[in-house]
């Protein structure tokens, strides 16, 4: 099933307020009734759902970890995936300076202009234009989740649920979740800045030379 897709609070039947023996206790009971040796309501494929489902909310830090992420799976740290990142990022400058220069005369053949430059500084450049791009996607929605969060409250309701309040809660809930994984990216890079520092480019100097 799909993470996004996924919730495990509705599969046992309990809600975020739930406290752990309240969803330890509705485990046991949805694990009894589609265990397969029941006879009369095992159900396989809801008997291993129930199971996912505590796998998550039965460990208090993948349950936070959902409840602010709407992820299931745990990722690995950030420094962690620093290293996967900085390679990518190596390979999408590199790239940038292997294409011809789109602009350029075909019949000419003029060179990409990144071609001399500083491959390092290339990804630095790189790297902050993406910083820069995911604080405004932040701004963003921390935008959506104030407007969204004005309405609490105003419509009201006669019947026993009021259906409003409930696309609100989840409206505002799907935005702290992209909130998160924004934070998480920016984290991300700003990690892949810092390991930067580490290298340089020690052939500019000959390069430029071997141009001229």
């Amino acid at each position: 099933m799909n993470t996004q897709t996924f919730n495990p609070y509705i599969v046992l039947r309990s809600d975020k307020s739930s406290s752990q023996e309240e969803i330890k206790a509705q485990y046991r009971s949805l694990a009894s009734k589609y265990h397969p040796d029941n006879q009369e309501t095992g159900d396989n494929a809801a008997f291993l759902e129930v199971r996912r489902a505590w796998d998550v909310l039965g460990d208090k830090i993948r349950r936070q970890h959902y409840d602010e992420t709407g992820f299931t799976e745990m990722k690995p740290p950030v420094e962690e995936r620093a290293d996967d990142a900085l390679i990518g990022l190596f390979n999408q400058i590199m790239i940038k300076i292997l294409v011809p220069d789109p602009n350029s005369n075909p019949i000419t053949g003029q060179p990409n202009p990144n071609a001399g430059s500083d491959f390092i500084e290339l990804c630095r450049d790189q790297v902050i234009k993406d910083i820069r791009t995911v604080e405004n996607q932040i701004e963003g929605v921390q935008a959506a989740i104030d407007k969204t969060l004005m309405f609490k409250n105003r419509i009201v309701s006669a019947a026993d649920t009021n259906a409003f309040e409930t696309m609100l809660d989840t409206k505002a809930e799907q935005l702290e979740h992209q909130q998160a994984a924004n934070k998480d990216t920016l984290a991300l890079f700003h990690c892949v800045l810092k390991k930067l520092e580490q290298y340089m480019d020690s052939g500019i100097g000959s390069e430029q030379e071997a141009m001229n």
